[in-house]
């Protein structure tokens, strides 16, 4: 596990900037900015993707965990909310993100989190 030491530091870090950006995103949603939290949340999903690729060599190795189901759950909520972006449904968006994708990805946090800290304690 040792050679996954980089890259599980790298994604715990890279997760929790991913948070702060989704928390963005639902902030600016709530203040009426649609169309500026775009980006971001696009910015967001993709770092969600390239964490979620760069783990798969380190998940087998792993003892039992839920990664693999919460990502994903996780994954189809972030389809789900770029196509209601794609349709502009405003309110839609920030339902999707305030009640069932942010408490997705943090859970899936907490589990990726949970999986890598004895490791990384080492």
């Amino acid at each position: 596990m040792n050679k996954y030491i980089d890259v599980m530091k790298r994604t715990t870090e890279l997760a929790e900037t991913c948070l702060k950006g989704l928390e963005h995103v639902k902030s600016k949603l709530n203040e009426g900015e649609f169309d500026s939290t775009m980006m971001m949340f696009h910015d967001s999903a993709n770092a969600f993707y390239q964490m979620h690729k760069s783990i798969q060599p380190v998940l087998k190795e792993l003892p039992d965990n839920e990664l693999e189901s919460l990502s994903a759950s996780l994954r189809d909520t972030i389809e789900l909310d770029v196509s209601t972006y794609e349709q502009g449904d405003r309110g839609k968006v920030l339902e999707i993100l305030q009640f069932t994708l942010l408490p997705q990805y943090k859970k899936w946090q907490a589990e990726l989190n949970r999986c890598f800290r004895p490791y990384l304690l080492s």
